[in-house]
């Protein structure tokens, strides 16, 4: 058609097409003249229009109720332009629930916005709701709530990859909160500039914290489990106990993983602290308890103490080192060092085993299983020495020039610095009466009389060749000898026992005179009062000195102990002996004397010779 007409209303209701455009109702309708166009203008629809061509109108287009507008073509596109000055290009009002319906069933059939679009205006919304192909899944901007909701089995897709570095870059963000029921899964890393609220963390990979962990607060705290590798093997802050637990054997190691620096439990009641070399604990005072035993397992133990060194053993055993094992305790290796063991309190009872041999300046003695061995070395004084904090003699120095102190009350030493020898020493105050006495407990002596036989003390003198053999004594020389100290202190001897043949020399300087007695008859005395079984003869009943008393006064017996026993003294007796004799001599002579001459000649040569060399 070429030129332009009015349609009339009875021409649109019978479907007449009309250059494109089938309207039932259509008051005003003005093509311009070209084919497959027209400009419609004041435009009132109350039936079905379908538009094949481009339809232009430049006034309002009225679709009444149960009007269709259709907009059909085979190519190309089919559009519909709104083109206004105004601010509202396409003003759609309706009271139904459906105002606008875009069916895009058929494939390639959709919407296309090429500019923005608003829903409502500012402080007045409107719900714009998208359906998706899951019954129950959609998209609502509710405008009440103010909340875009995605319903259902619906999801939000976001392509894009770029990183966020803030709150305000990447992919997704919001200026508020995020409230999320079900999982959140990040597929790199999560970044959190703030405090994380979490009331349960399940964590598959590393975890990396750059600044402080903190869980709970003072006063209320958490439990933190970590586990291990291992079934029943992990590390547990137990909150309620205050503790930390490594549960099992798990080590806690320091240094390196799986190195030699730990501390385990290896077993229920059994805590073992490791170290690879080196274990220093340095503190101003370190206390181990052990209520049981406390052992140290090691081949070398050095304890290096700048002050004193006590160990305490309360109520039991201190014992050092190991029955069976080989071992070397030594206790410093230079210096002066004191060893103290136990208290000097008046009521200590610390008690020393050792269960093997003891060296003092020195280290082995192949002739010793246990003992004690003393090695002094170059040096000349005391071995040996006890003390008492009961004794104060005053002697601080002993004849042979050798010091000592007023407590030692035994000492032990070399008797010569270069020969050898021992000395032994026992000192006691000036009120003691007894200076060193020696008891034996034996069973039942020997009784022969023998050079084999031993007395309950035994005392023997050998002579050496300095070659491990022995030499017999020689003549006359001195096997044992006896004396006393005068008041310059030289040693004075007094009894001398020789060694080749038992020879006694006796010294007397204070003889008992007894020339005025009857030395026969008091030795009779004395010999009675000496010992029992004798036969007594008519000579005993007028013997005076068949008395004690008598026998006392003459200093030839000692006082009697509260048993009736007593003693006699030796140089007296021998001298009582030697004197008898010689009475006996000079009675003897005085009746060879007074014979008559025929007699005279019958005597023996030796009374003859006594008796010429008396008449010369």
């Amino acid at each position: 058609m070429a030129t332009s007409s009015a349609v009339s209303a009875g021409q649109l209701a019978t479907a007449t097409q009309y250059n494109n455009l089938r309207t039932d109702v259509l008051s005003t309708h003005t093509h311009d003249g070209t084919d497959g166009s027209a400009t419609v203008s004041a435009t009132t629809l109350d039936g079905t229009a379908t538009v094949s061509g481009v339809q232009t109108h430049s006034a309002n287009v009225v679709f009444n109720a149960n009007a269709d507008i259709s907009f059909a073509g085979t190519t190309g596109t089919n559009d519909i332009v709104l083109t206004n000055a105004l601010a509202d290009a396409l003003s759609v009002t309706d009271g139904s629930a459906d105002i606008i319906v875009v069916d895009t069933s058929t494939s390639g059939n959709v919407i296309t916005f090429t500019s923005a679009l608003t829903v409502g205006v500012d402080d007045t919304g409107h719900d714009v709701q998208f359906f998706g192909a899951t019954a129950g899944a959609y998209m609502l901007w509710d405008e009440s709530a103010d909340d875009l909701i995605i319903a259902g089995a619906g999801a939000i897709s976001i392509d894009a990859t770029t990183d966020a570095t803030n709150t305000t870059s990447g992919s997704f963000h919001t200026d508020g909160g995020a409230g999320i029921a079900k999982k959140l899964y990040v597929g790199t890393d999560l970044d959190v500039d703030g405090t994380s609220n979490l009331d349960a963390v399940d964590i598959d990979g590393a975890v990396q914290a750059d600044g402080t962990i903190t869980v709970g607060v003072d006063d209320t705290g958490y439990d933190v489990k970590l586990f291990g590798a291992t079934s029943g093997q992990f590390v547990l802050w137990d909150e309620s106990a205050d503790e930390l637990v490594l549960a099992g054997d798990t080590k806690l190691s320091f240094h390196d993983a799986a190195g030699g620096e730990n501390i385990i439990a290896s077993a229920d009641g059994h805590l073992e602290i490791n170290a690879g070399t080196t274990l220093d604990i340095t503190a101003p005072t370190v206390d181990l308890n052990s209520s049981t035993e406390f052992n140290i397992d090691t081949a070398i133990y050095d304890l290096n103490a700048s002050g004193a060194v006590t160990v305490n053993s309360s109520g039991g055993t201190l014992s050092v080192g190991n029955d069976n094992v080989d071992q070397a305790i030594n206790i410093a290796t230079g210096g002066t060092r004191t060893l103290t063991l136990g208290v000097d309190d008046g009521t200590d009872l610390t008690t020393v085993v050792i269960k093997g041999p003891v060296f003092i300046g020195d280290t082995a003695n192949a002739e010793m299983t246990r003992g004690l061995t003393i090695n002094q070395g170059a040096a000349d004084d005391m071995t040996f020495v006890l003390k008492s904090s009961d004794i104060n003699h005053g002697m601080t120095t002993l004849p042979t020039g050798q010091d000592l102190e007023v407590d030692d009350w035994m000492t032990i030493q070399k008797n010569h610095e270069n020969v050898g020898g021992v000395r032994i020493n026992a000192i006691g105050e000036v009120s003691a009466e007894i200076g060193m006495q020696v008891i034996a407990f034996a069973g039942p002596p020997t009784t022969s009389d023998t050079s084999a036989s031993r007395g309950v003390i035994a005392y023997f003198v050998v002579r050496h060749d300095g070659s491990n053999g022995y030499v017999a004594p020689a003549t006359d020389s001195n096997g044992y000898s006896w004396g006393v100290a005068d008041g310059d202190g030289n040693y004075l001897t007094k009894m001398l026992l020789k060694a080749d043949d038992g020879e006694l020399h006796l010294q007397d300087t204070t003889l008992v005179a007894l020339d005025t007695e009857d030395d026969i008859l008091v030795t009779r005395g004395l010999q009675k009062a000496s010992g029992t079984g004798f036969i007594d003869s008519i000579y005993d009943k007028h013997n005076p000195f068949n008395d004690y008393d008598k026998l006392r006064e003459l200093k030839l017996v000692g006082p009697k102990d509260e048993f009736g026993d007593h003693l006699f003294p030796l140089q007296p007796r021998l001298t009582l002996h030697e004197g008898a004799l010689w009475q006996l001599f000079e009675d003897l002579m005085s009746v060879v004397v007074s014979l008559p001459e025929a007699q005279k000649n019958c005597l023996n040569p030796r009374l003859k010779s006594r008796l010429l060399a008396l008449e010369a």
